[in-house]
């Protein structure tokens, strides 16, 4: 997996976390 990918995947689980919160 690439960092660029990871970052991405780690930002949205973010995003998602906070909108669920």
């Amino acid at each position: 997996m690439s960092p660029a990918i990871d970052f991405l995947n780690f930002v949205t689980a973010e995003t998602l976390g906070r909108t669920s919160a």
